[in-house]
């Protein structure tokens, strides 16, 4: 496979985020000979979801069992703790607590709690007092406590693939962005120009027209909630009764790419998918971010079989 983005590569990755970017470094781990190009269209690495998240380091308590999200998570977390330690990237392993705060919410939790074990995780069970030894000012009546969550900065992870992709002889080319592939008998010519706006494609798609229809009233209670400090500090108040309006201020936005079916149901497991001679990440959301390394790593294998290295 051959791209085209003044030069010549073997392997081009488009989006210089955590997964584009683990995907070239595992790449060129690998095959220290490839000629690999990471083209992004924003100015920076990490731009969009990468940089826009929760900056957890999850254990796996959400995910079904056996499903790639679980297996992925499970060995992501291993492996950005080993990253983060070989480069000086700061994390802290503080654990986290879920918690029920009314009667109501106890068959979920144990829901949790039976889905965290299958998973392999120390999940321990919580009374109110327990709650309060481990977080005074929070108030429940049971609570989850998961010892193997942490929290990174992923925009300094991010600029540490990119440092590794360089110093093995790949390239990492921002305001890049792809405009056109066309297949080739040598392989693929990419056409790179300025960053491009995404909105009306989305905007055009049938599965956002209904999954904003199934949704609306769910949205515009989250951005109400959002957009009204009260609203928010009485959400909120109803595990940590003591916050107030002074301990609370706006901040950048959240990013939380999913891929989403013509049918308006939301794709819950990563999907990962093959055509001549392209691979296609077409759902990579939480815990995408914890378990980059290995998603890169499972990419590498699947673009072997391309590059017959």
């Amino acid at each position: 496979m051959t791209g085209q983005a003044d030069g010549q590569f073997d392997v081009v990755v488009i989006g210089a985020g955590l997964v584009g970017l683990s995907a070239a470094m595992a790449l060129l781990a690998a095959q220290p000979s490839l000629r690999v190009a990471v083209l992004e269209k924003e100015q920076a690495v990490g731009a969009h979801q990468s940089g826009h998240n929760s900056g957890v380091i999850h254990a796996g308590l959400y995910y079904k069992p056996g499903s790639l999200k679980a297996t992925f998570c499970r060995e992501g977390r291993q492996a950005m703790i080993e990253f983060a330690q070989a480069h000086q990237i700061p994390y802290r392993l503080a654990g986290k607590l879920v918690v029920a705060t009314h009667a109501g919410e106890l068959g979920r939790l144990a829901g949790l709690a039976d889905r965290g074990r299958a998973n392999g995780l120390a999940v321990r069970e919580l009374g109110p007092d327990e709650i309060a030894e481990i977080e005074p000012g929070v108030r429940g009546v049971r609570a989850l406590h998961i010892p193997e969550s942490g929290v990174i900065d992923y925009r300094l992870v991010a600029a540490a693939y990119a440092k590794v992709v360089t110093g093995h002889g790949g390239a990492v080319r921002c305001g890049h962005g792809v405009r056109g592939l066309v297949r080739e008998r040598a392989g693929w010519a990419v056409t790179t120009g300025a960053g491009s706006r995404d909105m009306m494609d989305s905007l055009r798609f049938p599965g956002l027209r209904r999954l904003a229809r199934a949704y609306a009233g769910t949205g515009a209670r989250e951005i109400w909630r959002d957009l009204m400090k009260p609203a928010f500090l009485a959400d909120m108040r109803r595990y940590v009764p003591a916050i107030r309006a002074s301990d609370v201020r706006f901040g950048p936005s959240g990013i939380r790419a999913q891929c989403l079916s013509r049918s308006g149901v939301l794709v819950d497991d990563f999907l990962i998918e093959e055509s001549a001679g392209i691979i296609h990440v077409l759902n990579a959301p939480s815990p995408a971010a914890t378990a980059s390394i290995v998603i890169g790593r499972h990419i590498a294998s699947r673009v072997a079989a391309h590059t017959g290295r």
